[in-house]
């Protein structure tokens, strides 16, 4: 889209009031990845993501995390590698027969370390 070497969709939340909650803790994920790291997308857990493969390869080979958190990682890194970037309105229609599996205190703990290690991870890799 418009040449760029990201295109990142942004999914807009579901309103409902089931939703509610999950969309807090998602947008309080986001916030802390922008105060946290910088991180310039609004939406870094969006799986829609796309990549232009000659630029995305070297970055792909320093991304670390092979989980739910490689999403985070690689938007941080690409940024940090000067690709461009754009983020894109997608729509999500979410499953509403399978049921979530987020663990809210376990996986808010998590995240959290994620965060930290990555943005110290980082920091050691700019020495």
């Amino acid at each position: 889209e418009g040449g760029s070497d990201v295109v990142c969709g942004k999914r807009s939340p579901d309103a409902s009031v089931n939703n509610f909650f999950r969309n807090l803790l998602h947008s309080i994920y986001a916030g802390l990845a922008r105060a946290i790291l910088g991180l310039r997308v609004s939406d870094p857990n969006a799986g829609f993501k796309f990549f232009r493969r000659g630029k995305i390869l070297p970055v792909l080979g320093k991304v670390v995390d092979r989980h739910w958190f490689w999403d985070t990682e690689v938007m941080k890194r690409a940024d940090l590698a000067g690709l461009s970037i754009i983020e894109v309105p997608v729509l999500y229609v979410p499953n509403r027969e399978k049921k979530s599996s987020v663990r809210v205190f376990s996986d808010t703990i998590h995240f959290i370390t994620r965060l930290l290690w990555l943005r110290a991870r980082l920091w050691g890799e700019r020495e």
